[in-house]
């Protein structure tokens, strides 16, 4: 596992991941003093894949849930917030409560330079320059 860590930025695998969740679906809302960060999944972008020849029977939902709980766990072990995962009949949400303005939140925020939406978000440059195993996690 690398560690990227300059006067300007830390970044580590966990993190990578993180910032690639938050780049393809991510948004970041505030009201008052709640901040959330929500991570979109469309139940059209979520497959479960078995091979060809295969004659188990895989049920996609538990498929997504268990992937999705393994998601949510890296990423709380970085945010130390609760993260709740909502379903709808059109995706599955990971919500991020911030009760606080806290270091997570307001680093998150600057690496994706104020902006609020993944419509919006560009590839962070510290990405570019980072180590293989790091790129491959964001990705």
């Amino acid at each position: 596992m690398s560690v990227l860590v300059s006067s300007e930025n830390y970044l580590d695998n966990d993190l990578a991941y993180l910032m690639g969740m938050v780049l393809m679906r991510g948004t970041f809302h505030q009201e008052k003093d709640i901040r959330r960060l929500i991570i979109q999944f469309p139940y059209k972008s979520l497959e479960v894949n078995k091979l060809p020849e295969s004659k188990l029977k895989i049920d996609k939902e538990t498929a997504i849930r268990l992937a999705l709980d393994k998601a949510r766990n890296r990423i709380y072990e970085l945010l130390g917030t609760e993260i709740k995962v909502n379903q709808s009949r059109n995706e599955v949400r990971l919500v991020s409560t911030f009760v606080e303005n806290t270091m997570a939140w307001r680093n998150l925020i600057n690496l994706f330079n104020q902006k609020q939406s993944y419509l919006e978000f560009l590839v962070p440059e510290v990405i570019f320059t980072a180590p293989i195993d790091i790129q491959k996690d964001f990705l």
